[in-house]
This record gives C-alpha cells, structure tokens and sequence, in this order.
C-alpha cells in the first residue's frame, strides 16, 4: 500500500483525554522537520488519499528527515486507525455580535463535522450580509469608548483573555483536533500555547505604544506625532491556523484601541467560536468585540 503520509506519535495511551486524531491536512506536513516516532506494537494506518497518515509498526523505519518522500509498507499494515474515546458532541453554537450570542438574522445554520471521520461535531449560525452589518454598527458605536481608557486597562483586559486560554487548553487543543484535524499532541497543543503568548506579547506592546517629538522649522513650534487607533478592523481569516492567525489581527487590534468584527473560515467555525468565548468572558465592553460566522459570501 501506499502511504503518502507522515507518522505522528499521538495515540490512545499518550493523550490522557482518549483522543486519537487521524488526520494530517496536506498543506501541513512537517517539511523539513522532524517526523515523530511511535512507541507502540501496531501499526494504524487511515488509508485513501494524500490526507491520511500512517503510524508505523514496531521495528519499521520512519520517514527520514525532510522530505515528503512516499512509503511503501507491506500487507497486513492496513488497519484503520480506532476511533478515539472522546466522544464527538452535537452543540449548537451562536455567534457574537453587539454584546449578546445571537443566531444568525435567517436564521439558517451550518453543520459542522469531523474531517477525520465526518461525525457531527455541531452546528454554528450562517450569518448574513446584514449580520456583518450590525457587528460593523456595533463596532463603530463601541471602539471611541474602548481608545478612551488607557493602555493600561487595556493590557488587563487582554491579559484576562490569556488567562483564560490558559484555564481552557485541553478544550481548545481537542476543539482543533476535532474542528481542524491536527495531531493533538504534536500540533494541538503548541498552537493553543501560541494563542495564549500573543494575547501576552499584545497586552506588553499595549503599554509600549509610542509617540515622536521630530524638530520643527518653526522654533516656536512643537511638532507632537502619537499614534491613534483606527476604529473598526475586519479580520477574516483562514482555516489551517484557526487560533493563531486570527490572534495576529485581534490581539494587537484590541491592545491598540480598535473593535473587531471577525468573520473566520466556515471549515473551522468551531474553532472560533471556543476563542470567541474566551474573549467574551473577559469582559471586554459590549460591541469591541464581534463574530460572525458564516460563509465567504457574508
């Protein structure tokens, strides 16, 4: 059989939560990295098409360093990887706009399912055009209240929303795993640590925004030049970091003094919305904050 695939050290016995994941997106092989070994005396491999992966027999060789080289193995290691114990839910999420969880203004929804078995996971509203708009109004209400406090309170609130990460890694590590299909322990993990560092850095850089004093033509002048927030920034991201790339806009978006309206990938809109909770649970004034789900029509 031929395995076009990378082996991967998550398994039963190593994830404490019974989570197995099986499915290695293509647009995120470890080129050039390290491929992970694999402890137990069995092989699991979820055969058909370029987004399985292969966990190697005792004995059999990985795949090298780098490279993304085809393996061949031999009959006999084509066993289906077991479904893992975690068991998938059926929840239905909302979306936030203007300080509440909200369906969407149709009141049309999406199903969310896993890419590694096309179980349910749930559901997530499919938000309008006019959905957009009222976060866009909500946004544009809320950001001069928000620019108004100072950096500091601002650098407090996105240290809360870190915090918060922190408290609820396992779920959103196994939220990714489900929603997106990375590898929980070698990827999973990692980029949940990185969504809690950037809400970090973004809260220090908050109290680090400076200004500059140039020298004038005028010697009875003073030029004074301070940077201000924009007011409303869009973000609409992608699905293969779905925690991470949108941290990127948010976080130092948020720190600046700006409101956020946030449409993410339809593909991982589990995701988002287990970030969008963290967020909200810090407390931030009703309407800096917004998301809308949906597809990328809205």
């Amino acid at each position: 059989m031929n395995a076009h695939s990378m082996p991967v050290r998550d398994t039963p016995e190593r994830d404490p939560g019974g989570l197995t994941p099986r499915y290695v997106p293509w647009s995120r092989r470890w080129f050039g990295q390290r491929a992970p070994g694999f402890a137990g005396p069995k092989a699991s491999v979820l055969p058909y098409g370029p987004n399985s992966f292969v966990v190697p027999r005792e004995g059999q060789p990985s795949l090298k360093r780098g490279g993304r080289s085809a393996q061949r193995w031999p009959p006999g290691a084509d066993r289906i990887c077991a479904a893992g114990r975690h068991k998938i839910g059926g929840m239905d999420y909302r979306m936030f706009i203007a300080g509440e969880w909200v369906e969407s203004e149709s009141g049309a929804t999406m199903e969310s399912t896993s890419p590694a078995t096309g179980e349910r996971i749930g559901s997530v509203p499919e938000g309008t055009r006019q959905d957009a708009q009222r976060a866009v109004a909500a946004a544009n209400s809320a950001w001069r209240e928000w620019a108004a406090r100072s950096a500091f309170e601002r650098a407090k609130a996105l240290d809360r929303i870190a915090d918060l990460v922190g408290e609820r890694r396992d779920d959103l590590a196994r939220t990714l795993t489900l929603d997106q299909g990375k590898p929980l322990h070698t990827e999973a993990y990692d980029e949940v640590g990185e969504l809690e560092e950037y809400f970090r850095m973004a809260a220090a850089d908050a109290t680090r925004i400076e200004g500059l004093m140039p020298p004038s033509v005028d010697a009875a002048k003073r030029v004074f030049v301070y940077r201000a927030p924009r007011g409303v920034v869009g973000a609409v991201t992608p699905w293969n970091w779905p925690y991470t790339m949108p941290a990127e806009i948010l976080a130092p978006a948020l720190a600046a003094g700006n409101a956020v309206v946030w449409s993410p990938a339809a593909s991982t809109s589990v995701c988002a919305v287990k970030l969008a909770e963290c967020i909200v649970d810090a407390e931030l004034p009703a309407g800096v904050f917004n998301l809308v789900t949906g597809p990328g029509s809205v």
